[in-house]
């Protein structure tokens, strides 16, 4: 079902979320920056260069989130709060997959019996097809019970191969509820 692209949204929803969160409890802490220059930090004297010049130099420089304590901290919860949406997302995501899997299944159980059952039928009609034939080649019956037989026999026919239509189209079903295309996951 991770091949769905409804869970795989909705994981990649939970996933970004979970990193916003990780970046709001980084503001907690102080934020460190180095700074590079380099230039001439002297005049020369007379024109001639000094020990000075053209060195390079560097600052640290530390910011602390003290003041924007309240801040951070909602911002924190708010991060925190959208997470538990997307995880609250993704569960009822994964429980609808798990429905539609399970009724394309009972679906295709169904389809197949009565595919089964009509099959079964089916060999009925043209047993009683070929009865009525030879009867009616012996002379015992009529032709009408010879149509009859044929009658039946087709109705059963074309609702045998309707059976097996459904049935194949249920097995398409359960296909696109656990995501298809399992062939990618191999070569993942």
């Amino acid at each position: 079902m991770l091949r769905r692209p409804d869970v795989r949204s909705a994981y990649a929803e939970l996933t970004q979320r979970a990193a916003e969160v990780g970046v709001a409890q980084a503001d907690r802490y102080p934020k460190f920056s180095l700074q590079l220059t380099d230039g001439l930090l002297a005049s020369s004297y007379l024109g001639l260069p000094t020990l000075t010049d053209n060195l390079f130099s560097a600052a640290l420089n530390a910011t602390s989130p003290i003041f924007n304590a309240g801040r951070i901290t909602a911002g924190i919860e708010q991060s925190e709060s959208r997470m538990r949406g997307s995880d609250l997302h993704l569960r009822q995501t994964l429980l609808q997959a798990l429905k539609d899997v399970e009724d394309t299944r009972t679906d295709l159980v169904s389809t197949s019996e009565q595919a089964d059952r009509l099959k079964d039928a089916l060999q009925s009609s043209d047993q009683s097809l070929r009865l009525s034939t030879q009867l009616y080649k012996g002379g015992a019956s009529g032709f009408l019970d010879v149509l009859a037989a044929q009658e039946a026999y087709l109705q059963d026919s074309d609702a045998l191969n309707q059976a097996r239509r459904e049935h194949a189209l249920a097995a398409v079903a359960l296909y696109r509820s656990l995501g298809g295309g399992w062939s990618e996951t191999k070569e993942e």
